[in-house]
C-alpha cells in the first residue's frame, strides 16, 4: 500500500501563519511544527536575517484525520516545485457549508461559491491568502454520465 500525502510549500516564510488560517476554517489538528534552526536554514540557502522564530521547516496537521504536511517554501535546490491544489472530499452538507461560510469569514478570494453541481455534488473553490487552491466537495448524489 502506497500513502499519497499533499505537501504544501507556503512563499515568504508564511507556513506558520497558514497553520493559524487552517485552524480558523478547517479546524485543523497540528501533529507537529520544526522551525528552521539558523544554521540548517543557512545551508538551505536562507537569508541570516530570515525570521528563524515564526519559520517552518516542516509541520504536519490534519483535516477530519487526513495528513497533510507544510513547509515554507525556500526556494533552494527545488526550483521546480509548484504549489498545488487540494480538494477535499466532504461526507455532509453541513460540513462544507461549514468550511466555506469559515473561508469566507478569513477573507479567502472564492473562485466559484458553494453551489450544486451537474455530477451531484455540491462544490466550491477557493484561494487562501498562501497561494494555495483548495476544493471543497461534497457528493450527494451519484453521477453516471
Amino acid at each position: 500500500m502506497v500513502k499519497v500525502v499533499p505537501y504544501l510549500a507556503i512563499p515568504n516564510a508564511k507556513a506558520k501563519a497558514a497553520l493559524e488560517e487552517y485552524k480558523q476554517v478547517f479546524d485543523i489538528e497540528v501533529k507537529m511544527h520544526s522551525p528552521f534552526e539558523k544554521e540548517s536554514g543557512v545551508q538551505m540557502g536562507l537569508p541570516e536575517n530570515y525570521d528563524w522564530e515564526n519559520s517552518t521547516m516542516h509541520s504536519e496537521f490534519t483535516i477530519d484525520g487526513q495528513v497533510i504536511y507544510m513547509s515554507d517554501h525556500t526556494g533552494s535546490g527545488d526550483a521546480g516545485l509548484q504549489q498545488i491544489s487540494v480538494l477535499l472530499e466532504i461526507e455532509d452538507k453541513e460540513k462544507i457549508e461549514k468550511y466555506c461560510a469559515n473561508a469566507d469569514s478569513q477573507g479567502w478570494t472564492a473562485l466559484s461559491k458553494l453551489e450544486k453541481t451537474f455530477w451531484g455534488a455540491w462544490f466550491a473553490r477557493y484561494n487562501d491568502p498562501y497561494g494555495i487552491s483548495w476544493q471543497f466537495n461534497f457528493q450527494e448524489e451519484s453521477y453516471n454520465p
